[in-house]
């Protein structure tokens, strides 16, 4: 169970960094 959490949360701040690189890359553009 705790490593299924561990994965959860860091897709989920992947998922973050992602995102704030597609905000920036959209901003710079």
């Amino acid at each position: 169970m705790d490593r299924f959490k561990n994965v959860l949360i860091i897709s989920f701040l992947i998922a973050n960094i992602i995102g704030l690189c597609v905000w920036i890359f959209s901003i710079l553009k």
